[in-house]
């Protein structure tokens, strides 16, 4: 660290090709001491990215609440999302009393549009999302890409609360099925593709369709086959179609046989 201090401003401040500075990779690593270091000697704490995105939006929509609270203590300005991921209850609630209409979609960080429930879920913040979920915030709501906050959910960078969140979700009426990730896929999806057997499970046992195919044609069990034996398990258990294929044509168990999964293959058969 001490080399940081002999670096002149413009290149702790020189941007990449997206316009990401080194505070933002700091940032990302969960850091304060290295945020803080960065700051003192002349990193700007300001900086917006190509997508209009703040490094306050990265630390409180990533989770990093510690430095989340360190930047606001150097001026900037929380939005009512950042005051639902960082989980500051007292604030959310003076600004959805002084502006109801801030419970639903609006614009948070640069072109992105979402509600504070999709924040909170994002950064895996449960005692905001319990608090939003007692007065009633919008559930479905959507955010820019058409995902509710049950699908930010399952792109939390920390996924032990990620359980916890989608329980309480679901019981508040979240759609099992939703659309999450880029691809076109449903939660399940993406639980799956992350491995996440504990969440897979929760979401098959609240309903999940396991037979919902993704833009390219492929259902959970597909991506399963792709990952883990053990997930592949849990979904044979809720009588997948096994006829499904992908746009490329191809079946699950013909997806085994490519990739010379032979435990996987007989399991499949086994059901057949």
């Amino acid at each position: 660290m001490a080399e940081i201090a002999t670096l002149d401003t413009t290149i702790l401040n020189a941007p990449t090709a997206h316009q990401n500075v080194p505070l933002a990779d700091a940032i990302a690593t969960g850091r304060l001491d290295l945020v803080k270091l960065l700051i003192e000697h002349g990193a700007e704490p300001h900086h917006c990215n190509h997508g209009g995105h703040s490094l306050l939006d990265g630390a409180a929509f990533s989770g990093q609440v510690e430095i989340a609270r360190y930047l606001i203590s150097l001026g900037m300005e929380p939005t009512v999302h950042h005051a639902a991921a960082i989980g500051n209850i007292s604030l959310l609630e003076r600004m959805l009393t002084a502006d109801s209409a801030l419970l639903g979609p609006t614009v948070a960080g640069g072109r992105w549009r979402m509600t504070p429930l999709h924040a909170a879920a994002l950064a895996a913040n449960v005692e905001a999302v319990e608090y939003l979920l007692s007065i009633d915030a919008p559930v479905e709501a959507e955010n820019h890409n058409g995902h509710t906050a049950l699908a930010l959910m399952v792109e939390s960078l920390l996924r032990e609360f990620r359980l916890p969140m989608a329980k309480r979700l679901l019981s508040h009426g979240a759609n099992v099925n939703s659309l999450a990730g880029h691809h076109g896929g449903t939660v399940l999806h993406r639980a799956v593709m992350d491995g996440d057997h504990s969440l897979a499970h929760l979401l098959l046992e609240n309903g999940a369709d396991p037979n919902r195919q993704d833009w390219s044609g492929k259902t959970a069990l597909h991506h399963a086959v792709a990952r883990n034996r053990k997930l592949v398990e849990l979904l044979v258990e809720y009588s997948p179609d096994l006829e499904i294929a992908s746009r490329d044509g191809e079946t699950a168990v013909q997806l085994a046989k490519r990739l010379k999964q032979q435990a996987i293959i007989r399991m499949i058969e086994h059901i057949m």
